[in-house]
């Protein structure tokens, strides 16, 4: 698996998957990446696009508060990128190591955030929805400042 934002480009790493949050009620169910807005996101594994999912405008606050979000499903794992600026892929698509998959959003444009990142989830698969979240930085390389 490879980091879904280039390493040069990533400011800090904050939040990853953790039983309780002081802030919030549930979880957190992946890692945050902090880095500039307008930043390319890229597939971190072979896969193919199920999910291109605009919950900007949704009455459901948590998809609001995903905002714009893509999923790729891999032989291994499903990979969730929340916090987009704009998507360039449509579902179905092959998306392979290193395709920009969008670009992350400015403050408060897709999902909550005060700082621009992207949400980066990667989950067990599942034989209906997606299974348990798995801690991204567990799979990622070790990055190197």
């Amino acid at each position: 698996m490879n980091w879904p934002i280039p390493p040069s480009l990533i400011l800090d790493v904050g939040e990853t998957v953790k039983a309780v949050r002081a802030h919030k009620p549930q979880p957190h169910k992946g890692v945050d990446i902090h880095c500039a807005a307008g930043t390319p996101v890229l597939s971190a594994e072979d896969g193919v696009v199920v999910a291109v999912v605009d919950g900007r405008r949704s009455r459901d606050p948590k998809r609001r508060a995903a905002g714009l979000f893509v999923d790729v499903k891999s032989s291994r794992y499903v990979c969730r990128y929340l916090h987009l600026g704009e998507v360039f892929v449509f579902v179905q698509q092959p998306a392979l190591v290193g395709d920009a998959l969008g670009t992350v959003a400015s403050p408060f444009q897709s999902g909550l955030a005060e700082r621009p990142h992207l949400h980066f989830e990667v989950r067990h698969l599942a034989d209906v929805g997606y299974g348990a979240p798995l801690d991204p930085l567990r799979l990622l390389p070790t990055r190197r400042s």
